[in-house]
């Protein structure tokens, strides 16, 4: 098969996953949502939702590797996947980032784009896990805080949308706002993509050559024990510890990328 030949299958095999993508969605939405809601009475439908949509997005990523897309791998997994309170910040390089870790999180809440909410794909499935809509102001920090108290795990990427090719966008400040407010800890995750793809303004079709390997990598966690201390005690506002928490993490991220062979932008 000529270099043109195994390239226009790349592209089929890729428009199959897009297309295989949006079939999920819609099955999501209209089959497989309401049937686990109707299965879970009273409170805890929407983390009934939550399992669901980690099952199907663990299929698809296997669905993606079956068709020779993708490659994924994950170094410290289990730590995702264990239940309890956690406050996951990841850099976003590529449109599967979030797909890839609710895949390894059987309960994963997250910040939703108000555009993406409204989506006809997305909409059902934001509804029915009760995903955190980012138009809704200071009562983002509250709801996800609280959920983070009730011991639930949240991602979240900083960036606020995907990467670069090269480095990392500046980071906000929101995921060190939830922290302090919720009096957690943050939980980086680094995902590398090799080659680079699916980022933000890329066509799809513009597909790499090979598959392309996904893969995550569980950092030591980043406590915010001395600056909720400091906090409390006067000696920072909240804005400056805010900035602290965050500047810590695009350090700690930006080391992560950079081992991982790739050039490291600053913020």
């Amino acid at each position: 098969m000529t270099r043109r030949l195994q390239h226009l299958w790349r592209v089929w095999l890729t428009a199959v996953g897009y297309l295989a993508f949006a079939a999920l969605c819609l099955s999501l939405s209209w089959i497989l949502l309401p049937l686990a809601r109707l299965r879970q009475r009273g409170e805890g439908r929407d983390l009934a939702a939550q399992r669901s949509v980690h099952a199907a997005c663990a299929r698809y990523v296997g669905f993606l590797e079956w068709l020779g897309i993708l490659r994924a791998s994950a170094i410290g997994a289990e730590l995702l996947a264990a239940p309890g309170a956690r406050l996951v910040v990841a850099n976003h390089p590529t449109l599967l980032d979030f797909v890839f870790l609710v895949a390894l999180m059987p309960q994963a809440d997250c910040i939703v784009s108000g555009v993406r909410a409204d989506n006809p794909l997305l909409s059902g499935i934001v509804r029915a896990a009760r995903y955190v809509r980012n138009d809704e102001g200071r009562e983002i920090v509250d709801e996800c805080a609280a959920r983070l108290r009730g011991g639930r795990a949240l991602v979240i990427f900083p960036e606020g949308t995907r990467s670069p090719l090269r480095g990392m966008r500046p980071f906000q400040r929101g995921a060190a706002r939830i922290a302090l407010e919720a009096g957690c800890d943050l939980q980086p995750v680094s995902i590398h993509c090799d080659p680079p793809t699916l980022r933000k303004g890329q066509k799809w079709y513009d597909v790499p050559d090979r598959p392309f390997r996904l893969s995550v990598r569980v950092l030591d966690g980043i406590s915010t024990r001395a600056v909720r201390e400091s906090l409390a005690g006067g000696r920072v506002t909240r804005s400056v510890a805010a900035r602290r928490l965050t500047a810590e993490l695009h350090e700690v991220l930006s080391k992560a990328k950079g081992m991982e062979g790739a050039d490291v932008g600053s913020a």
